[in-house]
């Protein structure tokens, strides 16, 4: 994924419902949501990678 769909990703994903939680909780309820949408996201995203840093790997190291 390039950075720009990255970003966007977590705009959508972890920036509104924080904006969402900010407004309609409290600042405690936004700033849980942003750290941890943002860790669980960034596990997806290095997941999502993996594959494609295995098959690089095994021709480095061949």
């Amino acid at each position: 994924m390039n950075i720009i769909s990255r970003v966007l990703t977590m705009l959508i994903w972890c920036g509104i419902p924080a904006i969402a939680l900010f407004l309609v909780f409290n600042f405690s309820f936004a700033i849980g949501w942003f750290a941890l949408s943002i860790f669980i996201l960034e596990i997806k995203l290095a997941n999502d990678e993996s594959a494609d840093v295995e098959t690089y790997l095994n021709q480095v190291l061949e």
